[in-house]
């Protein structure tokens, strides 16, 4: 095993779910060993408390993945391989995390996303419903991004912009300002809200 649940009282915290009365006790967690990328290089100190998870479900013993800072992953998430969580991101529903991809800042992926490859989601980024991202793509700022919307190839959505329904951006496609983009199917170019596609 390479990372126990805390049983301390100060590494609990409960938060509610959704819109119920319903709450969720979520924990930290602790390395039991060092954790090394594939180089050799040193990622986490045995001994090194983590994030938080609801159970032993939210993260993987195998691979490097890890849940850093105050980073939580909970509900039925599932971070694997080399994924990484850190700072204040939220990661939950049946969200699927894995490859090299990580989540940071204040972002809430959830719902049955996936994130994979080297994807990013950073900042106050919103990434829900069906929608994946993989392969570079990155998501940050106050972007949404939600429906069966796949973003890959360097794909950068920014800003205020908004991506749904059965969107699919590739090769370098850039979404930013408050642009909206509503099930299209785009490859390169530059959507900034002057130039709406739905």
């Amino acid at each position: 095993m390479k990372y126990k649940i805390s049983d301390r009282l100060e590494d609990c915290i409960t938060i509610q779910k959704g819109d119920a009365n319903e709450t969720i006790v979520l924990r930290r967690i602790i390395a039991l060993q060092d954790i090394y990328s594939y180089e050799h290089k040193l990622l986490v100190r045995a001994g090194t408390i983590g994030g938080y998870v609801q159970t032993e479900e939210n993260l993987s013993q195998e691979g490097t993945c890890w849940i850093y800072d105050d980073a939580m992953a909970f509900e039925n998430s599932h971070v694997s391989e080399d994924a990484m969580l850190q700072e204040h991101a939220k990661f939950l529903g049946n969200a699927s995390a894995s490859g090299q991809c990580v989540l940071k800042g204040h972002c809430i992926v959830g719902q049955d996303a996936i994130i994979s490859g080297f994807a990013i989601i950073d900042d106050y980024a919103q990434f829900y419903g069906f929608a994946e991202a993989n392969r570079f793509a990155y998501i940050f700022g106050k972007a949404k991004v939600y429906g069966a919307s796949l973003l890959t190839d360097h794909v950068k959505v920014y800003g205020q912009a908004l991506v749904r329904g059965r969107s699919t951006l590739r090769g370098k496609t850039i979404v930013c300002g408050k642009a909206h983009i509503k099930g299209k199917e785009l490859e390169g170019g530059i959507y900034n809200g002057e130039n709406e596609v739905e």
